[in-house]
């Protein structure tokens, strides 16, 4: 297994070019000298500066996705960092983590500045960067899965250190997968086993240490095991109208996944792929189906299509019990259907003013540029 590269201090110019090779690499020195994370790098210092704060927990990846295939999703908890910190010391900490999506109120300060790297993609995104932290203990880890986001990924390690598990969506038919998830569990592994299973599939891993920063391509499987109390903070940013529209419209798995890590550069996307997403398009946005379960299989056969065009020679079928699994997900809980997707679709409408389907050329007009 390779040893990623690292880099101090990239200029933007860099940066992206480094972004081109599709590959994880850490950098470290990426903020300026007055940023207030340079000023936070022990737990205890966090607790210090930010003790009032809440923030929602949640039980372990593991065990909140058991409970939501079960249909009983668990209920988040809000706790001041203090109190966790309280529980930390005492020794008698659950196994819960938190990972809440946007800047948690109190933290506007610490993490309301995103990379210089976000902001200047050569292709602008019509979207802002996310912000998601991610702070946990000991004993906790991520399941192996991908993010479906469609985004490059900047992840800053604030204080304590992490172990990355990164393997390439290529490899994503090889991991057992239903939905975004995998059923390879690497955390109960030995590190023996760990290592030769990600350099099989060429793959990494990576500890990652206070102030470094990692990035990771879009749609990389990864497992991230804590060691120590440690917490880290995602910038998630990049996307553009295709893989919005992949990651919105049809159902996240492996193929999916790997169709996103080329269109999210969007040459790749107009020039080469414009027939199969508009093929696809069609399917999303008839009306005609009698029932939910007949919207996914049109959308999942519409999507291996588009597959094998991009991937010749992939696989399109797996275990049936996990397609089973990724079904369920898709139908019960993915919010493709009913409320989510009206409201998806105003979004779409209010944020980047022009209609759902109105960003790519109608099927007479193939051919045509984009539009913006």
């Amino acid at each position: 297994m390779g040893e990623p590269l690292r880099i101090n201090r990239p200029s933007v110019d860099e940066f992206w070019a480094r972004v081109a090779e599709r590959r994880p690499f850490v950098m470290t020195g990426i903020w300026n000298d007055d940023h207030p994370l340079r000023e936070v790098s022990s737990f205890h210092e966090f607790e210090r500066r930010y003790g009032e704060v809440k923030l929602p927990f949640l039980p372990p990846y593991d065990e909140e996705k058991a409970l939501a295939l079960a249909g009983s999703p668990p209920e988040s908890q809000d706790m001041s960092v203090g109190a966790y910190a309280a529980l930390l010391r005492s020794g008698a900490a659950p196994r819960i983590y938190t990972s809440p999506l946007g800047v948690p109120d109190g933290l506007e300060t610490l993490l309301d500045r995103v990379p210089a790297y976000c902001t200047s993609a050569p292709q602008p995104s019509p979207l802002s960067p996310r912000v998601q932290l991610h702070m946990s203990a000991p004993g906790c880890a991520t399941l192996l899965h991908f993010d479906g986001w469609g985004a490059h990924t900047i992840h800053h390690e604030i204080f304590g250190t992490k172990k990355w598990f990164l393997i390439p969506p290529e490899a994503g038919a090889q991991l057992s997968p239903y939905g975004a998830l995998s059923l390879v569990a690497l955390h109960h592994q030995s590190e023996a086993y760990k290592r030769d299973f990600v350099e099989r599939l060429g793959g990494l891993q990576i500890d990652l240490q206070p102030g470094e920063s990692l990035y990771f391509p879009p749609e990389w499987w990864h497992q991230v095991e804590y060691h120590e109390p440690s917490c880290g903070v995602s910038y998630i940013f990049g996307r553009n109208l295709f893989v919005m529209f992949m990651s919105r419209e049809t159902h996240r798995n492996y193929m999916m996944g790997q169709i996103n890590a080329k269109l999210i550069y969007e040459s790749e996307a107009s020039c080469r792929y414009l027939p199969e997403l508009i093929e696809l398009q069609a399917v999303c946005r008839r009306e005609d189906f009698a029932e939910p379960a007949d919207r996914y299989r049109a959308v999942m056969e519409a999507l291996r299509r588009m597959y094998r065009s991009m991937y010749p020679g992939g696989v399109t079928q797996t275990h049936p019990v996990l397609e089973y699994l990724e079904q369920r997900i898709a139908l019960e809980q993915d919010g493709f259907y009913g409320e989510f997707r009206t409201n998806y679709q105003r979004m779409w409408r209010d944020q980047l003013g022009l209609p759902l389907w109105d960003f790519w050329p109608s099927q007479t007009g193939s051919g045509a540029s984009v539009s913006s």
